[in-house]
């Protein structure tokens, strides 16, 4: 299974929050949450533990997991550019790109002739549908808008996220291409993969990782007290940010080599297992 934190004696930290991405980690290959996954997060609930869904995907399409698990929390979306209680409609935090920062993400992506999309106001658009829209709408099952010319023409208000999405080798020398050059003026940008397919670009400092911070804070409660669970390198700052930062079996080697602990597969219903044998 790797690596454990071992607990001397019989001292053992009362875990209150829990953050658990949902691609990948959460959800099954099917995009479904299993009936073990359900029953373990709803005998955390009952034991008083908050339940967060932290993900990069929209708020709207989370949403949907929200209600499944009837869960009372806010939820960490953008990859923590939004954190939103679907229960009171309140919205705790808001960050989006600074829009000129937003031209220059878009200007260089059209400069690649790469397919990009930019999130406002929990929608999303594209300058034309292809296979790439066409794949990323299979996933998160919402439509984007399609404004039919230049993104950096149609851009008038900041956006939560902008995404690039191509063939992994090609999204792999991109962000290392970023990682190595001053492409960028201004203030530095969170830039992350989620999946081997996108490269997400957020506000500096927006992650998963401020998620954590933010709502440890909210509820009183302190980093130790925290489980972060995902499986990419989008997860990663929350599962260092998190007392127990845990990778499941499918992660990235990375993610795996930096995480506390890791447990089963999102097929083998990993959280469930976590959540059994540290919080219950």
């Amino acid at each position: 299974m790797g690596k454990i934190i071992i607990f001397s004696g019989v001292y053992k930290i009362e875990y209150k929050l829990i953050f658990v991405d949902l691609d990948d980690s959460l959800l099954g290959n099917d995009l479904k949450i299993s009936q073990q996954n359900k029953s373990s997060i709803n005998k955390a609930i009952k034991k008083g533990v908050k339940v967060i869904i932290t993900t990069g995907r929209m708020y709207k399409a989370a949403l949907p997991f929200h209600k499944e698990l009837d869960l009372d929390t806010p939820i960490v979306s953008f990859q923590g550019a939004l954190i939103k209680n679907p229960c009171t409609e309140e919205i705790l935090f808001y960050k989006p790109l600074d829009i000129e920062q937003a031209r220059q993400v878009l200007e260089f992506g059209e400069q690649l002739d790469i397919h990009m999309q930019i999130y406002h106001d929990d929608g999303y658009y594209v300058k034309d549908e292809n296979k790439y829209s066409k794949m990323y709408q299979q996933q998160n099952k919402i439509k984007p808008f399609v404004v039919g010319k230049s993104l950096t023409e149609f851009l008038s208000m900041p956006p939560a996220k902008i995404i690039f999405i191509d063939e992994p080798n090609r999204i792999l020398k991109i962000y290392n291409d970023i990682a190595t050059s001053n492409i960028f003026s201004g203030e530095q940008l969170s830039i992350c993969t989620s999946k081997p397919h996108y490269l997400e670009f957020n506000r500096a400092g927006i992650t998963k990782g401020h998620g954590v911070e933010f709502l440890c804070d909210y509820y009183g409660a302190s980093r130790k007290q925290a489980i972060a669970i995902g499986d990419s390198y989008n997860d990663l700052p929350m599962i260092k940010q998190a007392g127990l930062g845990v990778a499941v079996g499918n992660a990235a080697p990375d993610i795996i080599e930096e995480a506390d602990y890791v447990t089963a597969t999102n097929e083998e219903q990993g959280v469930a297992e976590v959540i059994n044998r540290f919080v219950l």
